[in-house]
């Protein structure tokens, strides 16, 4: 399906506090990507969008990514030392914040998996996304404003079928485009979240791949981020 590149399409715009752990990350003041805020001063987000970058400045509890005023600075990163940028393998790093932050009505912790957990025991269930990626396979302009669409987790061996088992191992999860409900370029490194009977959200996974110019029909590749949990852990304290 050509290049991987993923953003969010035909999505539904979100209110604000709707998810107070997404952040928007801008690289060296120019690339833009998703993240989650897991604890008081870490973000999880993907290796792909820090493995070059230097300066991140990180945008929480804003519907807008370039909302200035919420923005704190940071050049700590830890990238995953298991990086493949070729077969999205242990896609993941971290941001550390210079300071905790306060968590507000707008700004919480996401709770991540509680064990380690292969990627297709989530099959069937329903996920939900947000960013602010371009919102189309044909536009080039992020979307000013913060986005989610809700998106059905697929069967791992119906990905595995789509882009082969190099790629899609047990540390890649995937969704299934619905009514052209997506996610496409600068929505990289965003959470995608289950919620339970309890409404207690969980981060799943994280914005890895998709099918450049395709992104409508083609699945989406997310980090499984349970497959990582230990590595998160050990790196955070958490």
């Amino acid at each position: 399906p050509g290049e991987l590149n993923p953003r969010i399409t035909n999505g539904v715009p979100a209110k604000l506090g709707q998810f107070p752990w997404q952040v928007a990350i801008m690289v060296d003041s120019s690339a833009l990507c998703g993240g989650s805020l897991i604890s008081d001063q870490w973000i999880l987000t993907a290796a792909h969008c820090l493995k070059s970058g230097t300066n991140f400045g990180v945008v929480l509890g804003s519907l807008i990514y370039y909302d200035y005023e919420t923005s704190v600075l940071t050049s700590t990163k830890i990238v995953h030392p298991g990086y493949n940028g070729t077969t999205h393998q242990h896609d993941l790093g971290l941001l550390k914040l210079p300071q905790a932050v306060t968590f507000t009505d707008t700004i919480q912790a996401l709770s991540l998996p509680s064990t380690t957990q292969p990627a297709d025991s989530f099959d069937g269930d329903q996920g939900i996304v947000a960013g602010w990626g371009t919102t189309s396979d044909t536009s080039l302009e992020a979307s000013e404003y913060l986005l989610y669409v809700e998106v059905p987790v697929l069967e791992h061996s119906e990905c595995v079928h789509i882009y082969g088992s190099s790629i899609v191992t047990d540390q890649i999860i995937c969704t299934q485009s619905t009514n052209g409900e997506s996610t496409c370029s600068g929505d990289s490194g965003g959470p995608l979240v289950i919620v339970d009977s309890e409404g207690t959200p969980t981060q799943i996974g994280l914005v890895s791949f998709g099918a450049k110019g395709l992104c409508a029909e083609y699945p989406t590749g997310y980090t499984n981020v349970a497959a990582s949990l230990a590595w998160i852990l050990q790196n955070t304290g958490l």
